[in-house]
């Protein structure tokens, strides 16, 4: 498993290099963002960053706003996974004010309802009410149902850890 993980490593660093050597920024980005996944996954996260981050520099460059609200709603998951929930909830909105612009609803919807969570890991639960009500509210308007039921088991721990039982 070992050999199979550092052999996805060495590919992705190997088409990154080609992509650089092209001087083809758009692969070049994506190839830094599949890299901060890959580090992600490995719960190496400041190397995550570190490849969320350069990606970014290249996508606020190409002005593709699209990828780069996703970018930053990843780095909020960096965050979130690292127990750094401000600055998780600070990439949240940032993607939230990315992905609003964009009109990305479902994009939108992923980080309305991670920042409700990270309010959730704060102990914070009227904010986490207030985030999870509206990512519920959109995943109906969008009619995914299997989303709501998700949405719906995070209202009901809130709900629970604030002691409303009705």
């Amino acid at each position: 498993q070992t050999d199979k993980k550092e052999e996805a490593l060495q590919n992705w660093l190997e088409v990154l290099r080609i992509a650089e050597e092209f001087d083809d920024k758009l692969k070049t980005s994506k190839y830094l963002n599949n890299l901060g996944i890959w580090y992600e996954n490995d719960n190496s996260f400041s190397r995550s960053i570190e490849y969320y981050n350069k990606s970014l520099v290249i996508k606020e460059e190409l002005a593709d706003n699209r990828n780069y609200g996703k970018t930053l709603h990843n780095l909020g998951q960096v965050y979130f996974e690292m127990g750094d929930y401000e600055n998780a909830i600070d990439h949240y909105n940032r993607s939230i004010d990315m992905k609003s612009n964009l009109n990305d609803l479902v994009g939108l919807n992923k980080s309305i309802l991670n920042k409700g969570i990270t309010y959730f890991f704060q102990s914070d639960y009227d904010n986490a009410l207030k985030e999870i009500r509206q990512a519920i509210k959109l995943s109906k308007k969008l009619k995914r149902d299997k989303l709501i039921v998700e949405k719906d088991r995070y209202l009901g721990m809130t709900y629970f850890h604030q002691s409303q039982y009705d």
